[in-house]
């Protein structure tokens, strides 16, 4: 059977592959991600605090605490005006003018209770504030720590397409909108839905007719409400979107700081910059062209509410009994004021509300996204690893892009070692990303010691895996938690027999404070050769019984890589290595070499055997030969010479 006759046989499979091959097989990163994944079917509000209040479930006793609190602090608070009122009515209306001088009395006392209910009052209120915040403040906790925990589950998939600082945004400000809610906006939306009750039932206690009066402007009120939400939830998805942009161009140009330096591009980038910066200029100004008419709103009906409510007051005191009611149209100028006072404060921090929701949505839509790869519900322990992998018909694609490997068929014996060629985009890091797991085969199957991967704990997978990449990653630590990473089975002593065998001794006895010493970000204190060195110890310290190198010899210089060699041979002792490599002498004494094209194997063979058959090894063996050079790459010209089609399974 040929390679034609093993593509796929799908129809439609055979459409979904792009015509035009793209120049690498790893996944692209969406340079423009949807603004809000859930924009087909946006949650309302009432959902978003649904899903809110579960964060809050655990935190009833100090929430119901503060509501108590509220409710007295909000007694306190309406007794007020029926104080003045009681006064007014026993000793100014009766007495006809000056209260007479055997009132003076009784006017103190008053006024000494409407000093401990405005004492008390406060004293209330400033308790359940502060409930109130450091209750916001455990809920937040709770949140980020269950953004990162939900992160720690996604596939790789997700973090290769979406763009670093976007996901910041998530965990940073998207978080800190709902910290402002939840530390002073539900502090004062509670107390004032609370004192909105209160003020419209003690009206209606006094004078119904009075009471509807003053209320005739509420349906304005909450229809503007309803206009300003439909506006300015919009406005301010646009300005979190534009924020995540500017955060996401912050991290991508601070990063490659240096090349925009070295290719003088600085002009050019702070011109990209500066119109990301604009956007959400331009978005900001138009959520601040929804505030700036939505709170002078408020004042206006205000303003009609006191005007209707003087004209029934004025009606009030013209009849029968006017005296008597003076007392009673003041109460009602009084609680007009106090009812307009929280709705201010709502106008106020509604749109700090609208922010806090348009955060949640995004929120929530992270914490939707499904991680790719899962453990199946019955996955197996993996028992003691021989380290025999095989490779059964894989076929795999990073979602709709092209085909990374195609009908891939590899036996690998417990011990093997195996080196693996193939130019850039050929799919040698994919054949390492699907055998640790970060991505599972679109069709086919990988087995370690005759386990289907997707059968086993994904820890106990990792843990029988050592991986030291190309760029090695550092944390900003000290040398020795960069090398055991944590783990407390790993003791010091281990961690010193491993730098002494990767031959990493050396630099440590010339740092300042030997394996205590910080290596800053990404190990910047270190030089390129020094952090691969730290991978490898990394791998070593952890005693694999699989071990795989990509590309983990390229920031070595040649001097290093020969000391690194012996102690990668020692390593790869009665353990299965996978070694991907550009460097002829990183691979010629494998076991077996295999030569990947546009993600096919096209050769298998130990170095010798491939120099006999004289094919695409050996053609590319003697360029780099004649030219002199320690890198095997593929010259486009060549593969003329050996069509793909020709290639049989290996």
């Amino acid at each position: 059977m040929t390679d034609r006759d093993r593509r796929p046989r799908n129809p439609r499979q055979r459409r979904e592959q792009p015509e035009k091959r793209s120049t690498t097989a790893r996944p692209q990163r969406d340079t423009e991600p949807p603004e809000d994944p859930r924009a087909a079917g946006r949650p309302s509000d009432p959902a978003l605090f649904h899903r809110l209040a579960r964060f809050a479930r655990p935190y009833v006793r100090p929430l119901g605490t503060a509501v108590l609190l509220v409710l007295a602090a909000t007694a306190a608070e309406l007794a007020g005006p029926l104080v003045i009122k009681t006064a007014i009515d026993a000793y100014f209306v009766r007495s006809g003018g000056a209260p007479a001088p055997d009132a003076v009395p009784g006017l103190v006392r008053l006024a000494v209770f409407y000093l401990g209910l405005v004492v008390g009052g406060f004293w209330l209120t400033a308790v359940q504030t502060r409930l109130l915040l450091a209750t916001g403040q455990r809920i937040l906790y709770d949140i980020r720590r269950t953004i990162f925990r939900h992160l720690q589950t996604l596939s790789i998939g997700f973090f290769d397409r979406m763009p670093t600082g976007r996901i910041v945004t998530r965990v940073t400000n998207d978080v800190e909108a709902l910290s402002e809610m939840f530390s002073t906006v539900f502090a004062v939306l509670i107390k004032d839905a609370v004192v909105l009750a209160g003020i419209a039932a003690v009206m209606l206690a006094l004078d119904v007719r009075l009471a509807l009066v003053a209320f005739l402007t509420l349906p304005l009120v909450a229809l503007t409400l309803r206009i300003y939400q439909k506006i300015a939830r919009e406005a301010f998805r646009r300005v979190r979107s534009r924020l995540a942009r500017i955060n996401g161009a912050l991290a991508e140009y601070l990063s490659g700081m240096r090349v925009i330096q070295l290719f003088h591009r600085e002009a050019a980038v702070a011109d990209r910059f500066a119109a990301t910066n604009r956007d959400h200029y331009d978005a900001s100004l138009k959520e601040l062209r929804a505030q700036s008419v939505f709170r002078p709103a408020m004042d206006v009906l205000y303003a009609l509410g006191l005007a209707l409510l003087l004209v029934a007051g004025a009606r009030t005191l013209s009849g029968d009994g006017a005296a008597a009611e003076v007392g009673l149209v003041y109460a009602f100028i009084d609680y007009l004021g106090r009812l307009f006072q929280p709705i201010r404060e709502i106008a106020e921090n509604y749109t700090v509300v609208q922010q806090a929701m348009a955060s949640a949505e995004r929120i929530f839509a992270l914490l939707d996204t499904p991680p790719e790869v899962t453990e199946r519900p019955r996955a197996r322990p993996l028992p003691a690893v021989r380290g025999a992998i095989r490779f059964e018909g894989v076929w795999f694609r990073y979602r709709d892009d092209r085909w990374a490997l195609e009908d891939v068929h590899l036996a690998i014996e417990p011990g093997e070692t195996i080196g693996v060629v193939g130019m850039t985009g050929a799919g040698k890091s994919s054949l390492i990303q699907l055998l640790v797991r970060f991505y599972d085969p679109t069709r086919g199957r990988i087995t370690l010691d005759g386990i289907d991967l997707r059968d086993l704990r994904l820890s106990d997978l990792r843990r029988a895996i050592a991986v030291v990449l190309q760029d090695p990653f550092l944390f900003d630590g000290t040398l020795l938690d960069n090398i055991r990473l944590g783990d407390p089975s790993i003791d010091e002593a281990a961690v010193r027999r491993a730098v002494e065998a990767i031959g990493l001794d050396e630099t440590v006895r010339r740092l300042p404070e030997g394996l205590w010493t910080r290596v800053g970000e990404r190990g910047g204190r270190l030089s390129a050769g020094e952090r691969q060195l730290v991978a490898f110890a990394r791998a070593f310290v952890r005693d694999p019984r699989v071990l795989i190198l990509d590309e983990a010899t390229a920031h070595i210089d040649s001097e290093t890589e020969s000391e690194v060699q012996k102690a990668l041979r020692r390593l790869a002792q009665g353990r299965t290595t996978i070694v991907i490599a550009h460097r002829l002498a990183t691979v010629r004494d494998a076991d077996r070499i295999v030569v990947l094209h546009r993600g096919r194997i096209r050769e298998v063979g130990s170095h010798r055997e491939l120099m006999r058959q004289d094919g695409l090894y050996a053609a590319l063996v003697r360029l780099q030969e004649a030219s002199g050079a320690d890198v095997l790459d593929f010259p486009d010209g060549i593969f003329r010479r050996f069509p793909i089609e020709a290639a049989g399974r290996p």
